[in-house]
């Protein structure tokens, strides 16, 4: 029994394509080979001189004061990311907060905290001593 397989013109077409990103893949690398990689040098250079110019982290970004019940932190006045550095508040419950003032207004009392949904008196009973409502001094 003899088999004969032809060759469709799709699958030729795919061998054509196959062979082209062959060709091209080898001559860029035969062009890259030839360079002796002076691209490389040149980012390196230009990424070292960024390194320098740029200060570290530790000086662009000073860590926020953590709320303490000498330095607490004013739930109406602070934004998400100081909130969340309040124990048990995490990002999900330092929007809600974020929200909850923006739809109803400033906090009058602490304990209005547990208006927010996901805060009860646990959280608050964490909270009540390192957090207050009181206004921003002019």
């Amino acid at each position: 029994m003899k088999v004969s397989e032809k060759v469709t013109k799709t699958e030729a077409l795919l061998l054509a394509m196959t062979l082209v990103f062959l060709l091209l893949t080898g001559a860029i690398f035969v062009l890259r080979s030839r360079s002796g990689g002076a691209e490389y040098v040149v980012r390196n250079e230009t990424m070292r001189a960024a390194a320098e110019e740029t200060p570290p982290a530790s000086v662009l970004e000073e860590e926020p004061p953590v709320p303490s019940a000498e330095n607490p932190l004013n739930i109406n006045m602070a934004d998400a990311a100081a909130l969340d550095t309040l124990p048990g508040i995490g990002p999900v419950l330092a929007g809600r907060i974020v929200e909850y003032r923006s739809t109803h207004g400033a906090f009058s009392k602490k304990e209005d905290l547990m208006l927010v949904e996901g805060i009860g008196e646990g959280i608050y009973g964490d909270l009540r001593d390192v957090i207050t409502v009181e206004e921003a001094a002019e």
